[in-house]
């Protein structure tokens, strides 16, 4: 649909953003990031060794002599090592350690030499001089092994000497195979001609300086075609760059205008009879998901996924996406903004210190990434409308909108029912650029702390479990009814032994289960003799063990006599009273605990069952709750990261220049001096993605291990398979699965890969809190590049290497014009920068050159920003230029996008979206009855 910006011309906007695009500069070689890459540098060099190591296969033959050297001795018949030699394809994993008394060896006979010197030490790395070098490392490893054995030979005096002879010389065969192991991957090294490797393994980096293609090229040599992409003739190639500590920002201004509205489709097609009338209900809805927040609203809503998904405004949609782009660095404020943060994207790196080239290359990528951005947003509200009418005969609630409509004709009228469009107009305007001081912070997540959820989880009630009824245990003895016998001493001859008297007696148990113990025999009258019992009659019964046990049914009561014998003339007559004791079996005792067992084992299991029910729960409430905990507000989260990489900052600093951070006066000066030149109020960062230094993490995020860390964390999680659902996958394996509920919310991004989380964080903090490293970007303060330039090139902030190699520039124009800035700029009489300027040519400019033209013509595009313009056609007016779009209105741009502008601080960028409303409007219609079209 074509447009008439015309129409619109002088309206103001009634909304705006603030962009930014950091674009970094090559060519500076800063000591502060060759020292940070120093340690990488040197551990990529090992990991050659390595690499090349896994192919050798070590030469080694150690025999251990039988022991009888004594205890004190390692009796080592023979010790033979070569240089590795290339391992065949099946050969086993060798040791990954690189650590070898060879590298020692070789390091005591290259001290003279220096690494510059390769002539002279080249010929320590042919196979004889590595075989000579191996032997001398494999006496002092015998030696020292040697050594070793004995020690442990005389504290441990009860081992046996030829296992121990054996172990030691097993020890010691895995050690010399690691020095032939490396000999040959030497060996490998040199034939290939990888001196570069060699020499950084066994010759210290004096000057610090790691190059690109000291990483390129470790593995395998770049091919001619790789040096063809990477080095064109007269340019710098890939080794010859470096990262500069110094870059820019081009800051933008987005503006948004109410153009015109229009009615869009039909959403409903209304007839009416003559005389009719209908009354329609409008129940505007939203996404699924919309609605299911709202539905939690009373409690708890998450604020950032609402302003998305139930926003109807493209200015809120656009910024509210910007606060949740993890790509976006985050901080820097405008002075012509009022405070609002602006949301910073990072260009490609660049060789050309052409303000206005970069300025082009920033706004062509502002344009393309802000027009799809609104366009995106535009789409999800469309999206979001969803507007349902029905017919109804009662009012509905109040919330609802209600149209009536009647036709008081005597036609059959049609209605459509269509939905009011906006067309927004979009603008971009250049508010200019700063120069920037840019650095490093690593794992800047490390000093921030993370909530911790407090909840109490309610523990079960188990007075509705009441004590199991236990069979009580029976009676350990118990007494039957005595029994009173007579009996008479009718012998006439001499007795011996146990004398029965008056019959057997018949034992009968008081109740089931219970078996005879014993019998208690007393005399109530006549002479106390000594009275006894014997067992009689008895079985076999069951013990409950599969064994038996002794039953007694009957037993015999008598007198027992002395050893001469018992003999009278008398027949004395007795009273007995028999009293029989019975015990429960065996069996009976054991089905009673049986039974108790069984009963307390089913309260036992209830009460489990409800604790565990009980836990369950708590373990719900408390990821629920988890879940649904509101982040804290984006400029809160921000400020905090902003101070901790400050705080790296000032510690980076301070540790540069050699000074005392933890003196107070030390720390007043830094902070002066770098508030003076660089506005670290105003600075950015960008965050790392975790995928550049992946954190392994182990184990659930709800065990016990990673209840620090994790936002779930519920304690020891006694959780089985049936307390679990999935989609086939959560029984797997995996270290970093999580739970959660049909009530909670959606995981928080990086749930799935083990991320640290913190619960009142948004997806920014949590990627902040991962990030392996950030990159600050401090602006310096405008009017101070040329002072901030002079303390960056300090050899203790960032030194000057590579500033005074030459400016290759890609267009001898753009050189010149260089030059003409440099020589036209007010130098003051006498200085180096006057003399200098006034003598060299276009092809002499340095690193250092561009660097302060650059500076220049920042400050000079910062000078024309604060310089008053004054209204034509209101001489009495004047207002900054990048407030030309709040004093003019909306003027239309031709063409829509320039690149090139040609004055400072215009509007350069325009499109126009097209928005739905919740409004409809009723509009009436006919056809044509023959051809049934709409007329």
């Amino acid at each position: 649909m074509k447009v008439d910006f015309k129409r619109f011309e002088g309206t103001l906007p009634y909304a705006s953003e603030a962009y930014g695009v950091y674009q970094p500069l090559l060519g500076w070689r800063s000591r502060r990031t060759q020292r940070r890459l120093r340690s990488l540098h040197e551990g990529l060099y090992q990991g050659v060794l390595g690499q090349v190591a896994r192919g050798v296969q070590p030469v080694v033959e150690v025999s251990a002599g039988s022991g009888d050297g004594g205890p004190r001795a390692l009796d080592v018949q023979a010790t033979t090592v070569k240089v590795g030699k290339p391992a065949p394809a099946t050969a086993p994993t060798l040791p990954g350690s690189t650590d070898s008394v060879l590298g020692a060896v070789l390091r005591e006979h290259l001290a003279p030499f220096g690494r510059a010197d390769l002539e002279q030490w080249q010929p320590f790395f042919t196979p004889e001089k590595l075989q000579q070098s191996l032997d001398e490392a494999t006496g002092r490893a015998v030696a020292a092994f040697r050594l070793g054995f004995e020690a442990l030979a005389r504290t441990d005096t009860g081992t046996d000497r030829e296992g121990l002879a054996v172990a030691g010389a097993a020890a010691l065969t895995d050690r010399l195979s690691r020095e032939s192991t490396i000999a040959g991957a030497l060996s490998l090294l040199a034939a290939g001609g990888r001196y570069d490797v060699l020499a950084g393994l066994f010759f210290a980096n004096t000057t610090g300086d790691v190059r690109p293609d000291d990483v390129s090229g470790l593995i395998y040599p770049p091919s001619d075609a790789a040096r063809a992409l990477t080095a064109d003739e007269g340019r710098p190639g890939f080794g010859d760059v470096a990262l500069s500590p110094v870059g820019l920002v081009h800051l933008f201004q987005q503006y948004f205008f109410e153009f015109a509205t229009f009615l869009g489709p039909p959403v409903q097609h209304i007839w009416l009879s003559p005389g009719g009338t209908v009354e329609l209900v409008e129940v505007s809805t939203r996404k699924t998901i919309t609605e299911r927040i709202l539905e939690n609203a009373f409690e708890q809503v998450d604020k950032s996924e609402k302003s998305l998904t139930t926003q109807d405004e493209l200015s809120d949609a656009v910024k509210s996406e910007n606060q949740q782009n993890t790509k976006f660095g985050v901080g820097l404020t405008t002075s012509t903004s009022g405070g609002v943060g602006v949301f910073t994207a990072e260009a490609d790196t660049t060789t050309d210190y052409e303000l206005d080239n970069s300025t082009k290359e920033a706004k062509e990528q502002t344009h393309k990434q802000n027009r799809q951005q609104s366009q995106k947003a535009s789409s999800e509200i469309k999206r979001s409308f969803k507007s349902t009418f029905r017919t109804v005969t009662e009012t509905t609630d109040s919330t609802s909108k209600r149209y009536v409509l009647q036709n008081t004709t005597a036609k059959l009228v049609n209605y459509e029912l269509r939905r009011k469009m906006r067309q927004v107009g979009v603008q971009l305007q250049d508010l200019g650029t700063q120069l920037c001081w840019q650095t490093y912070v690593d794992d800047p997540g490390a000093e921030l702390g993370i909530a911790r959820l407090v909840h109490v989880a309610e523990p079960p009630d188990l007075n509705q479990f009441p004590q199991p009824t236990l069979v009580p245990m029976p009676e350990p003895l118990v007494k039957a009814t005595a029994v009173t016998i007579n009996a008479e001493w009718f012998f006439e001859d001499r007795k011996h032994g146990f004398v029965p008297l008056g019959g057997r007696l018949q034992l009968v148990p008081p109740a089931s289960g219970y078996v005879f113990h014993t019998a208690e025999v007393v005399v109530t009258s006549g002479q106390h003799w000594y009275w006894r019992y014997q067992t009689g009659e008895s079985s076999q019964i069951d013990d409950g063990d599969g064994g038996k046990e002794l039953s007694v049914t009957s037993i015999d009561v008598g007198v027992q006599t002395g050893p001469g014998g018992l003999e009278t003339d008398d027949h004395p007559s007795f009273t007995v009273q028999i009293t029989p004791v019975f015990r429960p079996s065996k069996k009976l005792i054991k089905d009673i605990t049986a039974a108790n067992a069984a009963n307390q084992a089913k309260a036992d299991a209830a009460v489990q069952r409800a604790a565990k029910e009980a836990y369950i729960k708590a373990a719900q409430e408390r990821i629920k709750q988890a879940s649904n905990v509101q982040p804290r507000k984006f400029e809160e989260l921000r400020e905090e990261e902003r101070i901790v990489v400050q705080r790296s900052l000032v510690r980076q600093l301070t540790a540069e220049l050699g000074v005392d951070g933890d003196d107070p006066q030390v720390r007043h000066v830094v902070s002066e001096l770098v508030q003076a030149l660089f506005d670290v109020d105003r600075m950015l960062y960008f965050v790392a993605p975790e995928w550049w230094v992946p954190r392994v993490r182990r184990g659930s995020v709800l065990d016990g291990r990673a209840a620090d860390t994790s936002p779930q964390s519920v304690g020891d999680v006694p959780f089985g398979s049936q307390d679990l659902a999935g989609w086939g996958g959560a029984s797997a394996e995996r270290p970093d699965n999580y739970y959660i509920t049909a009530d909670s919310s959606p995981a928080r991004l990086g749930s799935s890969l083990g991320w640290t989380l913190q619960l009142d964080g948004d997806n920014m903090r949590n990627a902040f809190l991962n990030a392996p490293w950030v990159k600050a970007v401090i602006p310096i303060r405008p009017g101070k590049e040329l002072d901030a330039l002079d303390w960056l090139e300090r050899n203790a902030v960032e030194g000057a290497d590579g500033l005074d190699a030459l400016y290759l520039s890609e267009d001898a124009a753009a050189a010149r014009r260089m030059l003409e800035t440099l020589k036209n700029h007010p130098w003051p009489k006498g200085s180096w920068q006057r003399a200098r300027y006034d003598t060299i040519g276009a092809g002499d400019l340095t690193v250092r050159d561009a660097l302060v033209c650059l500076a220049l013509r920042v400050a000079g595009k910062y000078e024309l920003s604060r310089r008053k313009v004054r209204d034509p056609n209101d001489p009495s007016l004047t207002y900054l230029p990048a407030d030309q779009v709040y004093e003019y209105g909306f003027s239309p741009l031709a063409g829509g996008f320039e690149a090139v502008t040609s004055k400072p601080f215009a509007v350069f960028d325009q499109w126009v979206e097209v928005m739905p409303t919740d409004q409809i409007v009723a509009v009436e219609v006919t056809y044509d009855p023959k051809t049934g079209q709409q007329v």
